[in-house]
């Protein structure tokens, strides 16, 4: 008979699970935490089928320094060594800086910013030039339409357990009053069907 086997969410989950010694799998799970950035990297360098040489290569330096950089802590980690080694691999280093404490909403926030300002200077490239409007709008068109998909992804995602609960709430017999939240949910619900 197959049996299924386990999947877990995380590395670290897997780790709690099947390790017997938890003062072990304790110092585990902290390693890896202090390796997010160059456990990454290493990552991004097998994906795009590249040796430690390679990138040594491209980085002007030695094999050792890459297979340091990539085994090392992420706080022993230099940013010219890491804009440097994603240049190496045909990519670029952005930074972002943020308040201590800055939730969910607020990155969601800070990102549907940078897209409109992004738009605004787009589209201030074409300055009047047919062609290069041609090509702006179908890319904001383009990406437009990926957002509004997305939002109405979540949109239902979210709805469905309001529309539940509202449906289980519901008084018998028919209900007059169309103001009340559950019968909002319950039509949005329905719309993006």
């Amino acid at each position: 008979m197959y049996k299924k086997k386990k999947t877990y969410s995380s590395v670290e989950d897997m780790i709690r699970d099947t390790s017997e010694n938890t003062e072990e799998s304790r110092e585990i799970i902290d390693h890896l935490a202090k390796r997010e950035i160059t456990s990454r990297l290493f990552a991004l360098r097998c994906a795009k089928g590249l040796s430690q040489g390679d990138v040594a290569k491209q980085m002007n330096c030695t094999q050792s320094k890459i297979s340091k950089l990539e085994s090392g802590a992420d706080e022993d980690l230099r940013i010219g060594d890491l804009a440097a080694y994603l240049c190496a691999m045909e990519m670029q280093l952005g930074l972002v800086v943020r308040k201590k404490g800055t939730t969910i909403g607020d990155e969601v926030r800070y990102h549907v910013n940078c897209i409109k300002r992004l738009i605004e200077y787009y589209t201030g490239l074409a300055d009047g030039d047919a062609a290069m409007s041609r090509g702006i709008l179908e890319i904001v068109c383009d990406n437009g339409i990926k957002l509004a998909k997305l939002f109405c992804e979540s949109a239902k995602v979210l709805i469905a357990p309001l529309a539940k609960i509202a449906v289980e709430d519901e008084p018998e017999g028919e209900c007059k009053d169309d103001s009340m939240p559950f019968r909002q949910s319950r039509e949005a619900q329905l719309a993006l069907h």
